[in-house]
């Protein structure tokens, strides 16, 4: 496919996708997954509270007694809290949150057919495939995870006392990594929210139109995560939020961030949808 054709499907895929913001199922199914993870938020902000502060504090035993000791103290828990949020957030996920973006794009696809004689598959039914969506979600962020843990100390030697390669590679090796892992990803767990596929067949259908659409799917990859890798920059910086403003201010930046994934799953769950519709047409 030459550039302009390319160029003319992306315009496309994006106008259709903005036109669906008013599916008003998707945004409930997206508010939904915002309303558990600040409710997640909130328990261990709130971790003082007696019916949190056991479970809470177990959970942050599990990442290192180091945590653990400075959580329960002013400011370090506000220093350690993004931190622990993200591993809490990364296990709320594997088990919801697939299940709620297949929903989604489930949603979205099927809006592209309204009018026909095609009959639309109930909700419910996306159910059966929670254990193949769990699984989809989970690999492509425990991944991206993977890659924001060990990527420093491998490239360790390479930064060190170079603030050039220190803001190259927090600004275009890692964000680079993450669009390539996604672009990989991009297609599976709509597939098998749409089409009912098994993990295996989504993924080696995904990636044979990863490989014919390159451009597209990084593009649109790029796009998603625009919104999300500029606020993990932001609450990846508790240090200096707590140095330049209240400490407590740290929690209304993680609410920021995860607000901003509402519309970064909306933009990935709609031009995933709206590109399987184009491939059949």
């Amino acid at each position: 496919m030459n550039f302009v054709a390319t160029v003319n499907r992306l315009i496309g895929v994006y106008l259709d996708v903005f036109r669906q913001v008013t599916l008003w199922r998707v945004w409930l199914l997206l508010l939904l997954n915002f309303g558990l993870q600040f409710l997640l938020l909130v328990v261990f902000h709130n971790f003082r509270m007696e019916v949190f502060h056991r479970p809470v504090m177990a959970f942050v035993g599990l990442l290192g007694d180091r945590l653990s000791n400075g959580f329960v103290h002013y400011p370090g828990h506000y220093l350690i809290l993004p931190h622990v949020f993200d591993w809490a957030k990364f296990c709320l996920g594997v088990f919801v949150e697939g299940l709620i973006l297949g929903g989604a794009a489930l949603v979205m696809y099927e809006d592209h057919f309204e009018g026909s004689d095609e009959e639309k598959t109930p909700l419910r039914a996306i159910l059966s495939s929670w254990l193949y969506l769990a699984i989809a979600w989970t690999l492509v962020n425990g991944l991206m995870l993977l890659v924001a843990l060990k990527l420093p100390s491998l490239l360790g030697g390479w930064m060190s006392q170079s603030p050039r390669r220190i803001l190259a590679y927090q600004f275009v090796l890692l964000p680079g990594f993450y669009v390539g892992l996604l672009s990989v990803f991009y297609l599976v767990l709509p597939r098998i929210a749409i089409y009912g596929e098994g993990i295996i067949e989504a993924f080696r259908r995904s990636l044979r139109l990863v490989v014919k659409f390159p451009i597209s799917i990084f593009f649109m990859a790029c796009l998603v995560l625009a919104g999300p890798v500029a606020a993990s920059f932001i609450t990846g910086q508790p240090g200096m939020i707590v140095d330049k403003f209240r400490p407590e201010m740290v929690f209304w930046v993680l609410v920021g961030g995860i607000g901003v994934e509402i519309f970064a799953n909306f933009l990935w769950m709609g031009t995933a949808a709206r590109f399987l519709v184009e491939i059949e047409e």
